[in-house]
């Protein structure tokens, strides 16, 4: 259980780190014979690399993966257990990398419907994150719903630096597009932010 747990955080520490191919190579190695409380969180570590790395088919087929070993009983030490709530929240962020966003919108309500007064403020927040950048990569993008900054609201009070990051990122997105930049909600978005987040990065200029 502990070898997948530490497989699951090298290939996460691969991932954000921009190493696509090598955070779902990691994952794949550590699949075979791991503890099934395991199974679920290594899956979804494939299914969000093997998205970004351009294979449909096996980000897919790795959501399924995760689906179907679901955990039900208590957590463990290690990795957070993946239960009903977190396939929901994981499959959404993994296909609004494949640019599903609208199947993605799905999968984030359903999350947010069964973390509806759990407290679980990470979880929410980043569901809220997964939902804006659901809106964005559908087929046709739905700017203003993107713009609105539930994910900022359920994390205030609550010390979550990294989602006001997140925020600003789908915030220079947005505002990368001239006529987006213009919707009110896309102003009232900046506002919530703050002003150091609101100003694009050099990268973005």
């Amino acid at each position: 259980m502990l070898t997948g747990s530490v497989a699951a955080i090298r290939s996460s520490l691969a991932f954000f780190s921009g190493e696509f191919t090598t955070a779902a190579n990691i994952a794949r190695r550590a699949q075979p014979g791991a503890h099934p409380y395991a199974i679920p969180g290594l899956a979804f570590c494939l299914a969000r690399a093997l998205a970004l790395t351009g294979d449909t088919d096996g980000a897919l087929d790795a959501l399924r993966t995760m689906h179907d070993n679901l955990w039900s009983g208590p957590s463990l030490p290690g990795l957070g257990a993946v239960d009903e709530e977190a396939y929901e929240g994981n499959s959404a962020v993994t296909l609004s990398y494949l640019g599903r966003g609208d199947v993605a919108e799905h999968h984030a309500r359903n999350s947010l419907d069964l973390l509806a007064q759990s407290g679980r403020h990470v979880q929410l927040t980043g569901t809220h994150l997964a939902l804006a950048r659901a809106f964005l990569r559908r087929p046709n993008p739905d700017p203003e719903q993107a713009a609105v900054a539930d994910a900022l609201d359920a994390a205030a009070g609550n010390n979550h630096g990294r989602t006001e990051t997140r925020a600003a990122a789908i915030y220079h997105r947005l505002t990368a597009n001239s006529d987006w930049a213009r919707l009110d909600a896309v102003r009232d978005l900046a506002a919530k932010l703050p002003a150091r987040r609101a100003l694009p990065s050099a990268s973005e200029v």
